[in-house]
């Protein structure tokens, strides 16, 4: 166990907390003193001990087997004396096992006890008669694929997580079992070259945020490229480069994110951009390229979520993550191990270092640091003015209470979380960003999925067809490899994702099942598919990879009377069978016709003519006409005309020159232009030698107002003069070749840089008197159909209970913002509650926890189970469930019995509980008085070594005891001159032998005598009485 579990076990093995003393604790947390007790107390309800009965087939193998510890080689392993123990022991072991397995595994069970008493041996002894006692036994060890047996192995095996450490506390002796072959070591249950083992990680996402190789935390805004990682050595075949590409973040504005990375390799690059797809070098991948292999590179993507590249020949992965521009650099520290820099740091598991510049020692200033690795540009030109960070509340990024606990540190991702939470506008999707994060980082490192973590969380995401989020291995199934899936070993480690669903496998992009993966011939028609290779041949793939094809029959030729004749018709493309009909036979020798073809609104008709010959005729369908379409924006002196010739009416235009327009006259300062027109001619006033130019605009006290179009105003400008048209235009009245013509400048005003939020806002437009442009300000939010001022909190219909929105003012651009807020339900209950979702309708965000017990004072008590409460004095307490369904104690005072009438005032007091009231009754003179049953229990004691603690577990019948009060005073003495006391204590004068029973750890018992009083009375304090010894009752004998 890690510490992480200190103080978090129980059971059979115990409290995990270096302290034996408290081990034997029961589920009800009593502490028990034997091991049966403690044992015991744990049995599961349902279980029950079993007796094995060894039958004589069994009882022959355990001989057989074991009296082989008593003969060379075993018998090197015992002392004289042990070796018959040695022996019962493993025949009882080898019958036991035989009795659950069958007599079919006898062989295995004797293997595996004498396996069990070998392992006693001293290391030495061990490893020299190993292979003697299992050639005699047959018993041969298997080990899974890669590994080999040894009986005296490391206790401590080199993992890829400690291959590196060289203080590491292990025991010296050694154990058996499967190890690694030497020059390997341990990566979960496989067996690894050390280059394999990824155990320098860099990763990245969000605003963004960065962990170094290192583990070193720090976040850095600055768009333009950054080299995240690359080699420094001398090693020219380990060189490698991988870039960052950070812009400013399109959902997050004034912050900058990681869009894309780049991984370059002897001379060849691959490119990879957040919704653009992958380039390597300039050649673009298609959408159907899942899986490639490259230029030593090594490809797997699904598009719009992730890729992987792995270049094989320096094992170096690196991983992008679009939904939450994340990344994640995987190298070995067996061949990169103090060769790396960049973003990501040196590559030696010491953080201090971490901050490297390009030229320069060491520093602490993140900023001077990130930007010494620009690829391109100057810090001035890469840095972005961000908003002021806000202040958030660490509850909302939570990242305990999921099975990653133990593997993976949250602190990390809290920072990152509380960071990006600090700047962004959508607060639920930042948190899932690093939600997001830490799931990859739970599945690479520890294989652990945290899926239905995020689903409850609100960041779950969704995958391409037949495709699934998961924590799964790194190299997936294809059709090429999904018959070897298993067999080889991945040289990646698991990562968090969308795969294939289980019983697909991934071909040309798509995720298939795997028989579609084989093809019924060379043409690459797979199972289940039809299609035809001829107008009557039909072929299908089945199910065995086998080509059926059928050929369609076609009917015979039907038989016409005796005054038809049989007309043939081709079959049209697509059908398989001629058609046949039987027509009249002509009087004359009628030549063949083909069917008329005819204008709109007529249809082709058979007519006989005299001579009894068919022909095809034109005829008027009025249903077949089409609607009138009257036109529009005509011409001066055009007008439409309905035509009736032909089978339909159809609208046409005409020139009528009577309806041509009257000739104007033009005013002053014009001149009459002529134009010749479709239809009429046209004439227009047009300025004499002068500008005409039409004012659309004036201006109010410093403000552009538009006139209305009946309020516009024509002047004239002549050539070369100048004006303005409200605040925005510049104009000027030119001359060229006889023509004059007035040329405008308008200012146009630059344009709010918009995104899809501000169509959630109320924006006032806002300038100064006299000035052309105006800018725009957002005034307030709008949310669920309504405007929502600055200080309101509301939630939209329809949207889930746990999501609001709040306006607040930014403090830096004074305009409204809006806010989501994300109420995070915690739905882990402590130990005994139940979690219970709210009630539909209820209009609840989160459900609750219900215990189902009730506690008082660190007692537990069942529902139904009533106790005598301290909590509440003079109350009994009741366990039982409200009407939400937790349990909660009720409360009911106690019954007092009725008070005696007679007794006198001064006399009625509280009863030693204080609860109820009772009558003082006059002290009672000393007497023998019998002892109370459930009082005379565990009085007396004694310790055995032999018997352990002893004890009266029993009430002891007819124990008697002195009580009572004896007199007391202090006088005053004429002769002392002063005060004297006298003082009487209630003490035996007369007592019995009698004796009583004490039951033992061990279970056995033994008789004790006690001094049991027969008589009291009161006698001088300090002054021993007279005591008289009665003979024994002999009841109590």
């Amino acid at each position: 166990l890690s510490e992480c579990l200190t103080d978090r076990t129980n059971g059979m093995c115990g409290t995990f907390n270096y302290d034996a003393s408290d081990d034997f604790k029961a589920p009800d947390d009593r502490l028990l003193q034997t091991g049966r007790a403690f044992g015991d107390s744990w049995a599961t309800a349902s279980s029950r001990c079993l007796r094995f009965e060894c039958s004589e087939e069994a009882r022959h193998h355990a001989h057989a087997a074991c009296r082989k510890l008593k003969e060379h080689p075993l018998s090197a392993c015992f002392e004289s004396g042990g070796i018959s123990t040695a022996t019962e022991v493993c025949q009882d072991y080898v019958c036991e096992c035989i009795a659950r397995n069958g007599v079919q595994n006898a062989k295995q069970c004797s293997c595996q006890a004498i396996e069990g008493f070998a392992a006693t041996c001293d290391p030495e002894t061990r490893e020299t008669i190993s292979s003697d006692w299992r050639l005699a036994l047959g018993c041969s060890p298997d080990c899974p694929a890669g590994m080999e047996w040894r009986d005296c192995g490391p206790a401590c095996e080199k993992t890829c997580d400690n291959m590196h450490e060289t203080e590491k506390e292990c025991p010296e002796e050694c154990v058996a079992g499967c190890f690694c072959a030497p020059g390997q070591v341990r990566r979960g249950n496989d067996c690894v070259p050390p280059n394999l083992c990824h155990d320098c990680v860099c990763r990245g996402h969000g605003d963004p945020n960065y962990i170094t190789f290192d583990g070193r935390y720090y976040d850095f805004q600055g768009s333009c490229d950054y080299v995240l990682a690359s080699h420094v050595s001398r090693d020219d075949n380990l060189q490698f480069q991988v870039v960052g590409l950070n812009v400013e973040c399109p959902e997050e504005p004034r912050t900058t994110c990681t869009n894309g990375i780049v991984v370059s390799y002897k001379n060849h690059y691959v490119r990879v951009e957040r919704g653009r797809g992958i380039k390597i070098d300039e050649t673009e991948l298609q959408d159907r390229d899942l899986v490639v292999t490259r230029h030593n590179f090594n490809i797997t993507r699904v598009p719009g979520q992730s890729a992987t590249i792995f270049v094989p020949a320096i094992d170096l992965v690196v991983r992008y993550f679009e939904l939450n521009y994340g990344f994640s650099i995987e190298l070995p520290s067996f061949l990169y191990f103090n060769k790396t820099e960049g973003l990501c740091g040196v590559c030696n598991f010491d953080p201090s270092d971490d901050f490297l510049p390009r030229n320069g020692p060491v520093t602490q200033d993140v900023k001077s640091f990130a930007y010494s690795w620009l690829v391109d540009g100057t810090p001035e030109n890469c840095q972005v003015k961000a908003p002021q960070k806000r202040h958030v509340q660490p509850e909302i990024c939570k990242f305990e209470g999921n099975a990653c606990d133990i593997y993976v540190d949250p602190d990390l991702y809290q920072k990152s979380c509380l960071n990006d939470a600090g700047y962004t506008r959508n607060l639920s999707a930042s948190i899932c960003r690093s939600k997001l994060q830490y799931a990859e980082h739970c599945c690479s490192d520890g294989g652990v999925s945290v899926h239905e973590w995020l689903k409850q969380s609100g960041c779950a995401s969704t995958c391409p067809m037949n495709m699934e989020f998961r924590c799964d291995s790194g190299c997936v199934k294809t059709c090429e490899n999904y018959k070897d899936a298993g067999k080889a070993l991945c040289p990646l480690t698991p990562t968090y994702g969308c795969f294939c669903k289980q019983g697909y496998v991934l071909k040309e992009g798509k995720c298939v099942k795997p028989r579609d993966c084989e093809a019924c011939d060379q043409e690459g028609h797979l199972v289940g598919d039809t299609w035809s290779t001829g107008p009557c041949d039909f072929c299908e793939c089945s199910e065995k990879l086998q080509v059926r094809c059928t050929r369609t029959q076609c009917p015979p030729e039907p038989v016409c009377r005796n005054d038809e004749q049989l007309r043939r018709y081709p079959h049209k493309s697509g059908t398989c069978c001629d058609d046949y009909k039987c027509e009249l036979k002509p009087r004359h020798h009628c030549r063949q016709t083909e069917p008329a073809k005819c204008d709109p609104g007529a249809v082709s008709k058979v007519q006989i003519d005299t001579n009894g010959c068919p022909s095809y005729v034109c005829a008027c369908d009025v249903e077949q006409c089409p609607d009138l379409q009257w036109p529009t924006d005509l011409a001066p002196g055009l007008e439409p005309f309905i035509e009736t010739s032909g089978c339909c009416k159809k609208v046409s235009v005409r020139c009528n020159i009577q309806k041509c327009p009257e000739l104007r006259s033009c005013p002053p300062e014009m001149e009459l232009k002529n134009r010749p027109g479709v239809c009429c001619t046209t004439y227009q006033c047009v300025p004499k030698n002068k500008c005409a130019y039409m004012h659309q605009y004036k201006v109010e006290r410093g403000m552009q107002v538009l006139l209305h179009p009946d309020n516009q105003y024509l002047r004239m400008y002549p050539a070369g003069s100048s004006w303005t048209d409200g605040l925005c235009s510049n104009c000027t009245c030119m001359e060229h070749l006889g023509q004059f013509q007035h040329s405008c400048k308008v200012k146009v005003c630059p344009s709010l840089q918009r995104d899809s939020e501000d169509y959630d806002y109320v924006v006032d437009p806002t300038g100064l008197p006299g000035e052309c442009c105006v800018r725009e300000k957002r005034a307030a939010c709008k949310g669920g159909g309504s405007v929502r001022p600055i200080g309101t909190v509301w939630q939209n219909p329809g949207e889930e209970k746990c999501r609001s929105y709040s306006c607040v003012q930014n403090p830096t651009t004074g305009e409204a913002e809006k806010i989501v807020i994300q109420q995070i339900c915690n739905n882990t209950c402590a130990r005994g509650e139940k979690f219970v979702p709210p009630q539909p309708g209820s209009g609840e965000c989160c459900g609750k926890c219900l215990r189902q017990f009730c506690e008082e004072n660190g007692k537990v008590y069942e529902v139904g189970g009533t106790w005598r409460s301290q909590h509440r004095r003079c109350f009994n307490a009741v366990c039982s469930l409200g009407s939400d369904g937790g349990a909660r104690p009720q409360y009911t005072s106690i019954p007092c019995p009725a008070l005696s009438k007679d007794c006198p005032p001064n006399d009625i007091v509280l009863d030693d509980e204080g609860c109820c009231k009772t009558c003082r009754t006059p002290p009672k003179a000393c007497r023998a008085e019998p002892v109370p049953p459930d009082e005379s229990t565990r009085i007396f004691t004694n310790f055995s070594l032999d018997h352990g603690n002893c004890e009266n577990q029993m009430p002891i019948p007819g124990m008697m005891a002195c009580k009572g009060l004896c007199e007391s005073s202090s006088e005053y003495n004429q002769v002392t001159k002063d005060f004297v006391g006298q003082c009487g204590c209630c003490r035996v004068t007369k007592f019995a032998m009698s004796k009583v029973t004490l039951r033992c750890d061990d279970e056995s018992e033994m008789v004790m005598e006690y001094k049991n009083p027969k008589e009291c009375s009161c006698t001088k304090c300090g002054e021993d009485p007279d005591i008289i010894l009665e003979e024994p009752d002999p009841q109590y004998v």
